[in-house]
């Protein structure tokens, strides 16, 4: 509010305070709000917020090409090293079409352009984001590729997740597609 009243020297002390005190999970969220308050920019916030939010509504209502056009307008909004944070909002995006009843090829094709760029930014090291890609790839009829990155999610879930990684490439292998969880 102090930077749109014009007060910019405070917001951004205070905005600096915040970054420092804050917590892991929210460290860099403030610090990008402080880097638009020192280039004299209002935070995207706001809008990223709203994009997000329709970007979910084309994908239930299964309008893939708005959907395509809102996630684009949302990559120009966001720094360009985006964050894992960033990527696991993909990961959901991808995740919601592969669960849909009856995911359509445009759509499987839509889940498959978003997993990838989140598994490019994590670089290939997290294993939510290749357990979605797995699933994408099963439904497109890429059994084999699913296989072997339901494989690596394995070897990189931990705890709980492990096992329900397990479960899901042992169902691939028998080249059925695995529950929900």
């Amino acid at each position: 509010m102090l930077f749109l009243k014009g007060d910019n020297h405070a917001a951004i002390d205070l905005q600096g305070q915040a970054v420092k005190f804050a917590g892991e999970d929210r460290k860099r969220h403030f610090q990008r709000t402080l880097d638009d308050y020192k280039q004299g920019k209002v935070p995207n916030e706001a809008g990223i917020s709203r994009l997000r939010g329709e970007i979910h509504s084309s994908i239930k209502n299964k309008e893939w090409d708005k959907a395509e056009s809102t996630l684009a307008e949302l990559q120009k909004l966001l720094p360009p090293d985006a964050d894992e944070d960033e990527a696991m909002f993909h990961n959901e995006l991808a995740w919601r079409i592969a669960i849909q009843e009856g995911s359509e090829e445009r759509g499987l094709d839509l889940a498959e352009k978003i997993i990838r760029s989140a598994n490019a930014a994590t670089q290939g090291h997290n294993a939510e984001i290749l357990d979605t890609l797995a699933r994408v790839l099963f439904l497109k009829k890429q059994k084999e590729t699913a296989i072997e990155l339901q494989e690596k999610a394995v070897s990189l879930a931990k705890g709980r997740r492990k096992a329900q990684f397990q479960e899901t490439l042992d169902s691939y292998k028998q080249g059925k597609l695995a529950k929900i969880y």
